[in-house]
């Protein structure tokens, strides 16, 4: 990486000395395995078990490595009761194992990665350390009871717990409505609010009500069009908070056409804290998935911007070159929701004269934060062997630059071989 925080770092934290040029490698290597067996026409218990060795060499764009942790990653039973003249079943499982709702707006990646553990940008450990699960379906029809606490770090545990349901009807393959229920009814985790003021605790007591979609109207020879939605509002009596989110998107993919071009749009705005207002209403984005496909907000950026208190339009493009060969490109325009707000977790700090009174603001003065772009081809070198490479491009907006007098485009490159057995 080369210009990483768009060299916010001389403005303000100077005597860190941080560099914004650098290098590392992460590696990382998961066995595992998992069983199932039918015992009877009804009953058919499974269990998994696997191990994460991951680990830095050089230091990362957070300044952490050469240094790295062997640990369970799954660790699981469950029990499925399937009765032979029935459509309905009943899985019932308990243990360190992934869980995942809707297209993983929220709930998605149930362990932190990077720091002591290392492997940051490559999301090594994913399971939950504790997820009970309930699940019953019937058809089209399922609904799920769960039971959440996420594996943090140690040095930045915040003994979340969390529980809920989620009820969900199939439309067909990939396709989906859903209503999900959250409650976090144990946090240490703080929030921030504008301008800059902490609130110890913020997240324990949080309510969240979910509501996602997708379908797909065309699904024929000649492509797929497809349209999703996501909406979720949070509340928390405790702390009078009161915070939205949502996601429009829509796709087409063209499976005659040369290249096989697909082409997908998205909208997305979290809200932030208004410094106006007395309420609490910085969307918190919980454990979401941050792939680029999925809810990145930008390439490099989305280091730093976390899906509260921003908006952005995506577009993005998939090419099939060859039967091997695949490219995808992507494109963010991200704004801040609310001004002199805080945006990540309340960095940029300062004090700026209104009216001839000085006063404390954080976040950015003019909305536009960056414009972010991602070039990635991935070569299917053999069944068990896939080398991915891509360029990841930063460019800082106004509310960036005006920052710092020296503002830089942060640019990132990547090579991954992936094998898989």
């Amino acid at each position: 990486m080369t210009g990483s925080w768009w060299n916010l770092s001389e403005q303000f934290a100077p005597d860190a000395e941080y560099k914004p040029d650098r290098a590392w490698a992460e590696l990382w290597i998961k066995p595992g395995i998992r069983a199932d067996v039918s015992t009877t026409d009804w009953l058919s218990p499974y269990s998994g078990v696997s191990y994460v060795g991951s680990g830095n060499i050089g230091k990362d764009v957070f300044e952490q490595g050469n240094r790295g942790l062997w640990s369970v990653e799954d660790a699981y039973l469950g029990a499925q009761f399937r009765p032979p003249t029935n459509e309905s079943s009943l899985d019932i499982s308990y243990g360190r194992q992934p869980y995942k709702i809707g297209s993983g707006m929220l709930i998605s990646v149930g362990a932190a990665n990077g720091f002591e553990r290392g492997a940051t940008t490559t999301f090594a450990r994913r399971a939950w350390e504790e997820a009970g699960l309930v699940r019953w379906t019937h058809g089209k029809l399922g609904i799920d009871g769960l039971y959440l606490k996420p594996n943090e770090l140690p040095s930045a545990d915040s003994f979340t717990r969390l529980a809920g349901a989620k009820l969900e009807w199939k439309l067909g393959a990939d396709q989906a409505l859903g209503i999900a229920y959250l409650n976090v009814f144990e946090s240490m985790f703080p929030y921030v609010a504008a301008p800059i003021q902490l609130i110890p605790d913020g997240r324990q007591g949080l309510n969240t009500v979910h509501f996602y979609g997708r379908w797909n109207p065309v699904s024929d020879d000649q492509g797929d069009w497809h349209i999703a939605a996501d909406y979720a509002h949070q509340w928390n009596e405790r702390i009078e908070m009161a915070a939205d989110a949502y996601s429009l998107e829509t796709g087409y993919a063209h499976k005659q056409a040369r290249l096989k071009p697909r082409l997908v749009y998205a909208f997305r705005w979290f809200s932030g804290d208004d410094p106006e207002t007395a309420r609490y209403e910085k969307f918190d984005p919980l454990y979401y998935e941050g792939a680029p496909p999925l809810w990145a907000t930008g390439s490099n950026g989305s280091f730093s911007f976390l899906n509260s208190n921003v908006l952005a339009h995506r577009v993005n493009l998939n090419l099939t070159i060859t039967a091997r060969d695949f490219v995808a490109f992507y494109y963010w325009h991200i704004r801040a929701e609310e001004t002199n707000s805080p945006i990540q977790f309340g960095q940029a700090g300062r004090f700026t004269v209104t009216g001839g009174e000085p006063s404390l603001v954080s976040g950015v003065a003019t909305p536009h934060l960056s414009d972010d772009f991602y070039l990635e081809h991935t070569r299917v070198v053999s069944e068990h062997l896939f080398l991915t490479s891509g360029i990841a491009v930063s460019i800082p907006g106004r509310g960036l630059r005006d920052l710092v007098t020296d503002a830089s485009t942060w640019v990132g490159g990547l090579v991954n071989m992936t094998v898989k057995y």
